[in-house]
């Protein structure tokens, strides 16, 4: 039997150590702190006092300070996965509470039934620390302690032994055992240390300390110091540069021979061969210092566990308020609101605008916003069949499905922002699709095929429409060709060379007509595709009428990473489509980045396009949202309501347009599950509910033309004698989901994800303001407005009935409120916001 002493390490100052952890053997070994074992996957068996517990997952077992253990997989093919709370009983003193002897019997395993609650809470207390220390939320420290105190309370209460004397307690002479154990931790490292060494230090003989040691721990001490100190190598050992004979030295042992026979004997394997197996890349920037298991279903497993009602009232911000407090000059003006957020709406796929379901949700949208353009994927798509050929090979063209298409949106008060892409298969140089309808991204067969087509396009368009209407619509060239290898399978010349062949085609047409690209993402393609182009562009005198990306809360870490590093990661976007989260946490590199991320990729992407040859500097998002993925199940809740508002704001003035990623969640690139609320980017969803985040919308668009007042979380406009105010509370993700890791959240539970959810409260007073206003105020939150929330209150079902969908569709509106002000110079107002909350109030004059 092989016995280590465990040195328990405190997390900083959290009074405790908690961690996951993959287990496939650990001798026997003990420690001076409490320690509580939470099986998350897998087998394991316990051994105390020779006496074995198997634990299965889901299972939790409590060891006693003090006591010798065992564990060890009974998982043939994989490690056990584990969580570990280690804590010390004395840190409940300061409380008043006796702790001297105190011990405890706690192992799920056995209970039959009984103390399910109880062990229901611990598990929930075990899960919300892990998700407290993992995400490093603000003033963790307490509420790490107010946790430690319900378990202790639980622990006292449920499952503590009665009280006895420590002599009592353990078998004769242990006391004494326990102190010679404690001084062999405290010399281990002394090569010195030996049988006469210690027995002269207990005042005992040497053959008295061998028996006497032997019979009480089962080896020989001599086989223990050495285990001992093996032990404590492992880490050093795994983790420095050092030689191993200095790790050897350093930890007690004589000479390196000695140290490889320990190894081979406890370990079955040489000191070399450990560090190889162990080995740790110490050049990764991301830490992982508060576990050790990297798999999300693990940690989804175990963040089941927390009760998100209860862990949601003990949030960081427990209690807290951010208030502030603004006086407005209602009179005064700081310059004119640019409404860039209703010019452009999306969809994903041109046949959607053929069905009726898609035609009512945009004219919902349009009579509660009215957008001025709409882009969509796939305008030369094959099942529309614009390009053909004939048997003998003979291109023809079929422009009826696409006069249905733009008719119904120019009946919907809707212009298009037509992106010319992708290609029709027919007309493809070679196999190349993309998303589950199969859009080719190779360049054509025939450059003249390819350009006739485009211009009897245009031609077709022209004649039906009138050029006094299409000279005012926007051709966009393809959809992210810098994503090279995804949306682009040629080469970079190759994709200049079409632009340039094309462009010239449908200025030749008519100079009037606006043309331009590319729906850049330069997150991945950094400045180096644009500066290609910029020299192309000179080059061949070439003046783009606008230039067009996209934007999405997604950031590379550090940003100014080789295009070679992202591009290889770039192809496998539209491939890896089961879960997105893979593929970014693959790459250590991706985050979703902080609060203020879009704003900065706008910026920056400006920045990289100044030497662009452009008529006027025009500039469109033509995609961005979130999160980039298509299931990222938070594109459903009262978040995007306020992320939609910020964004906007702070994004507006710098683009002529920016078209959010997408209007509804009709809208399929890939081949998955759809439940009513999966994700999707939709303001609504796939059956046409409102998501809190369209209302959004609808509050900026009854926004003025004069901005009054813009500060952080409230803006002020007017219109006329009339004031418009919207206030928004934003809150961002926590450490563990900003790394793509969605195991925090569930179907139901998908709050638990956000950092510092503080109320907020704007004391507002409204100077300059004279006789009666109408005041009327709409709030969007949890409670109302958020059709999610809803859902979820009223049983989360799977399939709705029609009392169901008209009960989701009240629940769907916002709270409204109304009275009469009279202002005497001025009005004040106290507002109150929760945690992703949206308010609109209208201040309109009355007579």
């Amino acid at each position: 039997m092989q016995i280590h002493y465990e040195a328990i390490e405190q997390s900083g100052q959290i009074p405790v150590k908690i961690f996951t952890q993959s287990l496939e053997l650990f001798p026997y070994h003990w420690h001076e702190e409490t320690e509580i074992l939470f099986i998350l996957k897998g087998s394991i068996e316990v051994m105390i006092d020779r006496q074995g517990t198997v634990l299965k997952a889901g299972d939790i077992f409590l060891v006693n300070r003090n006591e010798i253990h065992f564990l060890r997989s009974l998982d043939k093919q994989e490690r056990a996965h584990l969580l570990i709370l280690q804590f010390s009983l004395e840190q409940f003193q300061k409380y008043g509470v006796e702790t001297n002897g105190m011990s405890f019997k706690l192992d799920s395993s056995t209970s039959k039934g009984t103390k399910t609650k109880e062990y229901h809470r611990i598990r929930s207390l075990l899960a919300s620390m892990m998700k407290i220390v993992i995400n490093r939320e603000e003033s963790q420290n307490l509420l790490i302690e107010r946790h430690m105190l319900d378990l202790y309370i639980i622990l006292k209460n449920h499952f503590s032994l009665p009280v006895e004397t420590l002599a009592a307690q353990i078998r004769e002479g242990d006391e004494r055992l326990l102190e010679i154990l404690k001084y062999i931790n405290a010399n281990y490292n002394n090569s010195s240390l030996s049988l006469n060494k210690i027995a002269d230090q207990f005042f005992l003989t040497p053959q008295y300390l061998s028996k006497y040691f032997k019979t009480n721990i089962g080896v020989s001490l001599k086989k223990f110091i050495e285990n001992i100190r093996l032990n404590k190598s492992l880490k050093p050992l795994r983790l420095s540069e050092n030689n191993i004979l200095d790790v050897a030295l350093q930890h007690g042992f004589p000479d390196a021979k000695s140290y490889y026979r320990v190894f081979r004997e406890v370990l079955g394997m040489t000191p070399t061969e450990f560090r190889e197996l162990q080995k740790v890349d110490m050049n990764l920037e991301k830490p992982k210092d508060y576990f050790s298991i990297s798999s999300k279903k693990t940690l989804s497993e175990l963040f089941q566990y927390i009760d998100w009602n209860e862990n949601e009232s003990v949030s960081s911000d427990d209690g807290r308020e951010r208030s502030v407090t603004y006086t407005v000059d209602m009179g005064g003006a700081k310059g004119k609101l640019r409404s860039s957020w209703k010019r452009l709406m999306t969809f994903g796929y041109a046949p959607h605008g053929l069905r009726q379901d898609f035609r009512r949700q945009l004219r919902t949208l349009q009579q509660d916003i009215g957008f001025e353009y709409i882009r969509f994927h796939g305008i030369f798509a094959d099942e529309l069949l614009v390009y053909n050929e004939s048997p003998s090979g003979k291109p023809y063209y079929n422009f009826n499905h696409v006069d249905t298409l733009l008719d119904g949106l120019l009946e919907e008060d809707v212009r298009p922002f037509l992106e010319l892409g992708l290609m029709p298969s027919l007309l493809a140089s070679a196999e190349g699709d993309i998303f589950w309808w199969k859009a080719n991204v190779t360049p054509p067969k025939s450059l003249d095929r390819w350009l006739d087509m485009v211009e009897a396009f245009v031609r077709h368009i022209i004649n039906r429409y009138g050029m006094a209407e299409v000279s005012r619509w926007y051709f966009e060239f393809w959809n992210e060709p810098d994503l090279e290898g995804t949306f682009w399978k040629g080469t970079r010349e190759q994709f200049f060379e079409l632009f340039k062949a094309t462009f010239s085609r449908i200025k030749s047409i008519s100079p009037m007509l606006k043309v331009g690209g590319f729906g850049n993402i330069c997150v991945f393609s950094g400045d180096s595709w644009l500066r290609s182009f910029v020299s192309y562009a000179r080059e061949h005198g070439i003046e783009l009428d606008f230039f067009s990306f996209h934007a999405y809360q997604l950031a590379i870490d550090p940003y100014d990473l080789v295009d070679e590093k992202l591009r290889i990661n770039a192809p496998q976007m539209l491939t890896f489509h089961e879960d997105f989260s893979e593929l970014f946490t693959a790459n250590p590199n991706f985050r979703l980045g902080d609060e203020n991320v879009i704003e900065r990729a706008v910026k920056q992407t400006i920045e990289w396009t100044a030497e662009l040859p452009m008529k006027e500097r025009e500039y469109w998002i033509t995609e961005w949202n979130g999160n980039i993925d298509c299931r990222d199940l938070i594109h459903d809740t009262c978040f995007m309501a306020a992320f939609i508002v910020k964004t906007a704001l702070q994004c507006g003035h710098l683009v002529e347009g920016m078209g959010y990623w997408t209007a509804t969640d009709l809208h399929e690139e890939f081949q998955l599950p759809q439940p009513l609320f999966h994700g999707g980017y939709g303001l609504l969803t796939y059956n046409g509910i409102k998501k809190a985040g369209f209302h959004a919308f609808t509050f900026l668009a009854r926004l003025g033309d004069e901005i009054v007042m813009q500060r952080e979380g409230v803006t002020v406009t007017r219109r006329g004698e009339d004031y418009q105010i919207l206030l928004y509370n934003y809150c961002h993700y926590n450490e563990l989901y900003n790394q793509f890791d969605y195991s925090q959240v569930t179907s139901k539970n998908r709050y638990g994800i956000f950092n510092e959810t503080a109320q907020n409260r704007f004391g507002l007073r409204l100077e300059e303001l004279n006789g009666h206003y109408l005041l009327e105020q709409m709030r969007v939150n949890r409670k109302h407005g958020s059709s999610f929330d809803a859902w979820v209150e009223m049983g989360a079902p799977d399939k709705l009935t029609a009392e169901g969908r008209a009960y989701l569709d009240r629940m769907a509106q916002p709270q409204y409120r109304t009275w009469l002000e009279k202002a005497n110079e001025f009005i004040k107002l106290d507002v109150e916001l929760e945690p992703h909350e949206i308010q609109l109030i209208l201040v309109t004059k009355q007579y």
